[in-house]
């Protein structure tokens, strides 16, 4: 008789119960909820919140920003004023021509030096120092004064300080007399003037200018050489 072996049946699966089940169901969304929790609706509460602090934040970057720039413009602004003020925010004089035979035929030439501030509400005088024509003395007893509304960055103005002659407006006569010797003084005051908004106000000291009329080619010279 051959011995067989015994023939294998299906294995059957041991038969949770109902309570077995539900644990493991209960662990399985517990696990799941742990890894990944799930997103609840947000509430209004929690939406205004998350609101006022994107606003707070935003309200936070824009003043530190501001407080930086206006520093940084406090300092810049105080360096180029100490610079215009030191040196550039000033006016020279000049005589770009002269008349051999009459002292007072052209103005002079009033230069804003300033690349950065603009010159407004301008006032000069020219004052005479000493004249000595071939038949009157003058000293210390003529002006003339005007004014300009405005010289722009690196412009120019004119002074006319004809104190006497056909069209003098102090003393006027029908001849142009021969000046001999003449010396005069303009002053100038003045606002500079940064985006139209007056930064400082300035009078700087009289420019001297003198004529000497025993020269070969007689002409106005800046400086006080009399």
């Amino acid at each position: 008789m051959t011995n067989r072996p015994p023939r294998r049946g299906k294995t059957r699966k041991p038969q949770l119960s109902q309570a077995r089940k539900s644990e493991i169901a209960a662990k399985k969304q517990e696990v799941a909820m742990t890894a990944a929790p799930s997103e609840t609706a947000a509430t209004p509460q929690d939406k205004w919140e998350k609101l006022k602090r994107l606003i707070f934040g935003f309200l936070r970057r824009v003043w530190v920003f501001l407080s930086v720039s206006s520093v940084v413009l406090g300092v810049i602004g105080g360096l180029l004023g100490i610079y215009e003020l030191f040196y550039a925010a000033n006016v020279t004089i000049e005589a770009p021509a002269s008349d051999p035979k009459f002292a007072f035929e052209y103005p002079f030439k009033l230069i804003n030096n300033s690349h950065l501030f603009a010159i407004t509400d301008l006032k000069w005088e020219c004052r005479i120092v000493d004249l000595q024509t071939a038949r009157e003395s003058m000293e210390n007893d003529i002006y003339n004064r005007g004014a300009i509304s405005e010289i722009g960055r690196g412009g120019y103005g004119w002074v006319d300080c004809a104190v006497l002659g056909p069209n003098s407006s102090v003393v006027r006569l029908n001849e142009k007399p021969e000046v001999k010797r003449a010396k005069l003084e303009i002053s100038v005051s003045y606002n500079a003037t940064l985006f139209g908004l007056k930064m400082m106000a300035m009078s700087p000291k009289p420019t001297p200018l003198s004529w000497s009329g025993d020269g070969s080619n007689p002409q106005w010279i800046v400086g006080d050489f009399l």
